[in-house]
């Protein structure tokens, strides 16, 4: 990759700030290499000689915006101690903000199972780490003992809750009625309670993760990051 000296480095983090601004300001489809090329006060040739593409530049933005979301998620969660009140956070991190938030307008530009490369394989791992992470949450909200989340299919109860999630982020990020931001958290706290519910009945069933494939946990998410094992 260009650029990977201290000077290119600090140039690409300028670029990415600058990325990020315009992205915010006239949103993913209306800018173009040329507008953050403006913001950054470099020609677009310059640009591109850090980012070969708008796609590579793309990508990046979003992994910095996701490496900042998750550290402050990350330090915010260790501090909770109720496993509910940790799952809680978890839908209010995970959720959009609303219409414009720019990291779900990235993933559906960039994470489409047509732009599937290798490119976006870290954003896959990063999305079954966090996929992960909700199970562990679900065990312990429910009393279970925990188990190893390392490997292995999510239970179908985990599967269920992260469409649902998904489905909400969806309608908001495209503005479908009647899915406001408060309107998709209230449904997803009803569909962990729902699941919550239903665990005292399901002992062989653990609310974290299956002890056999799900047939219908391989695909995409909703988000279009796949989450089929082999394409790990």
């Amino acid at each position: 990759m260009p650029g990977h000296t201290e000077w290119g480095h600090a140039r690409r983090w300028h670029i990415l700030r600058a990325a990020e601004e315009m992205l915010r300001y006239r949103g993913v489809k209306n800018t173009g290499f040329r507008d953050i090329a403006a913001r950054a006060e470099m020609s677009p040739g310059h640009v591109q000689h850090y980012f070969r593409s708008k796609q590579d530049l793309l990508l990046d933005t979003l992994t910095a915006i996701d490496d900042r979301t998750s550290n402050t998620s990350d330090r915010d969660g260790r501090s909770i101690a109720d496993p509910m009140d940790r799952l809680r956070r978890f839908i209010d991190d995970y959720l959009p903000e609303g219409p414009r938030d720019l990291r779900w307008q990235l993933l559906l530009e960039v994470a489409r199972p047509i732009n599937y490369e290798p490119t976006i394989r870290p954003l896959v791992l990063r999305d079954d780490a966090r996929r992960r992470s909700l199970a562990a949450l679900l065990l312990e909200a429910s009393g279970q003992q925990a188990r190893p989340l390392d490997d292995g299919p999510l239970s179908p109860a985990a599967e269920r809750i992260l469409t649902t999630l998904d489905g909400l982020a969806l309608r908001i990020v495209l503005r479908m009625a009647p899915t406001s931001r408060t309107h998709a958290l209230l449904e997803a706290r009803r569909a962990i309670a729902h699941e919550l519910e239903r665990a005292p009945d399901r002992q062989a069933q653990p609310l974290g993760v299956s002890s056999r494939a799900d047939p219908g946990s391989h695909g995409h998410n909703a988000s279009g990051i796949a989450t089929d094992p082999s394409a790990r």
